[in-house]
């Protein structure tokens, strides 16, 4: 599926809503090879449950991954299996990122905007713009792990596009983009202790990040794999009306989905890797513009 259908905002097609309520077998049968259905107590809301989630699955996941292999982390070994002692001596002789004037950090987001987010769209553009709006009255140091992470992020993925362009050249950047995402990796494990939306957003930033800069094409179907295992656990790909989690929570659920379909199908075509999910098994609404994507408050 091409990045721009996805984002077209164009409704699905009508007989989805409606099989949705049918007892496909078929369907049910493929979506029993990748994932098990819970169901709560209320019967509201059913949601799909893995071995591991949060910290632990991040822990699990570092640890298979060889992060040495990531533009501007070469000194990186994950073998010892301690995240804390991994932190503490991995980084050593990393070369950190310092915060750049308002100047820059307004046209990196303004960047990643038209260049990035338009076609992936992962982040919480709302969150982003208040954390960006915050940096004028707040100290860095006030902000939780998890809003340093996606803002480094943020600036690394927009500075590495737009490295070559005259006009932020001549903003001259103290920063490179590695440098940004160094910054930001050393935060990634603790996105683990937040919701399991914020960890998927957090590993698809990471993976955009690998397709932009180049990393290790077997590191990229891991992380791909990873990434769509976690949403087929949280039933991002199925589309539900009687699942009673609101209108916005459902939308970041889709983004999130399709941007792990996208991420996995192109790694396919890369290396010949087999797909996580067969597509009759997915119904998930496709992506649609809203209120949360305004670039102002106003």
């Amino acid at each position: 599926m091409r990045s721009a259908e996805v984002l077209s905002g164009a409704d699905p097609p009508k007989r989805r809503k409606h099989e949705v309520h049918r007892q496909d077998t078929e369907i049910d049968k493929i979506v029993t090879e990748v994932g098990s259905l819970n169901n709560n107590s209320s019967g509201t809301y059913s949601s799909y449950l893995g071995s591991a989630t949060g910290t632990t699955l991040l822990q699990i996941f570092l640890n298979q991954v060889d992060v040495s292999t990531l533009h501007g982390l070469k000194s990186l070994d994950l073998n010892n299996g301690n995240l804390n002692a991994f932190h503490e001596s991995s980084f050593a002789n990393a070369v950190y990122a310092t915060l750049p004037n308002h100047t820059i950090i307004d046209y990196l987001w303004i960047s990643y905007i038209d260049e990035v987010h338009v076609l992936y769209p992962i982040i919480d553009i709302s969150r982003v713009r208040k954390i960006i709006s915050d940096l004028k009255n707040r100290s860095m140091a006030s902000f939780g792990p998890g809003e340093r992470y996606v803002l480094f992020m943020v600036f690394a993925i927009a500075s590495y596009c737009s490295q070559n362009k005259k006009t932020y050249q001549q903003l001259k950047d103290d920063n490179l983009p590695r440098e940004y995402f160094a910054s930001a990796f050393k935060y990634l494990e603790a996105t683990g202790s937040g919701s399991q939306e914020e960890l998927i957003e957090s590993l698809e930033m990471l993976t955009l990040w690998s397709l932009i800069s180049n990393d290790s094409t077997g590191n990229l179907w891991k992380l791909t794999r990873h990434v769509v295992t976690l949403c087929i656990e949280l039933g991002c790909h199925r589309y539900n009306p009687n699942w009673d989690i609101g209108e916005s929570t459902t939308e970041r659920r889709n983004r999130l989905w399709w941007c792990a379909f996208m991420f996995e199908r192109q790694v396919a075509v890369q290396t010949g890797r087999v797909l996580s999910i067969r597509s009759q098994a997915i119904d998930a609404e496709l992506p649609k513009f809203s209120d949360r994507d305004a670039l102002t408050a106003e």
